[in-house]
């Protein structure tokens, strides 16, 4: 029975009467809300904060990779239907096939551009605390009082300063999605950091 049911819904999904099928938009809804894990697991870090309920710091991590898996599915979702179609086919039935690849391909961007920027010297930096504490004018763009900074001493910093939110706040792993941000180097915030760090290391 749980062959038949496997062998079913990989038929479902790879033929042509996907796009007929009540499932194909069951699927599509799960994959959309793979794709929007790290919006869900913020509105849900906001709420229970909200209620007061006590949060850890987790890495995040996995909900980049759910984001990831989302996005990949969603945009082949609308690949397979838009194979499916005929060449008379309407302008609406052709946008609905088109829309899921283009906002697939675009979380996609997003989240790729975010795992190649976040590592082990890479985190979310007070800009607000330290540009009171330390004179930078080498980020003259940058309104926000958070940015995500990969950080190495006596290198200069590489930072992405969001133009509206931050997702996945609360973890090791935060998240600015593409293109909502503003992204260069800053000597002055690598060297307030490293003076900083010396200091710390002075107390100990």
């Amino acid at each position: 029975m749980m062959g038949a049911s496997v062998t079913y819904q990989f038929n479902l999904i790879f033929t042509n009467r996907l796009w007929q099928k009540a499932e194909y938009m069951a699927l599509l809804f799960l994959a959309t809300c793979l794709m929007a894990a790290p919006v869900l697991m913020t509105v849900y870090q906001g709420v229970m904060a909200a209620r007061g309920n006590e949060l850890t710091m987790g890495s995040g991590k996995l909900v980049i990779w759910l984001a990831l898996a989302g996005s990949i599915l969603v945009a082949g979702m609308g690949a397979f239907k838009l194979r499916g179609l005929s060449q008379r086919s309407s302008f609406s039935a052709v946008g609905f096939a088109v829309m899921p690849i283009l906002i697939g391909l675009v979380s996609a961007i997003a989240v790729v551009k975010q795992l190649a920027f976040m590592d082990e010297n890479s985190g979310m930096v007070n800009y607000g605390a330290i540009k009171q504490m330390a004179e930078i004018t080498d980020m003259p763009d940058c309104k926000s009082d958070i940015v995500l900074a990969h950080y190495e001493y006596g290198q200069p910093v590489v930072y992405r300063c969001p133009k509206a939110y931050v997702l996945n706040a609360l973890t090791s792993n935060p998240f600015v999605p593409w293109p909502d941000y503003i992204e260069g180097t800053s000597v002055q915030l690598g060297q307030a950091m490293d003076q900083f760090n010396e200091q710390a290391k002075n107390k100990q």
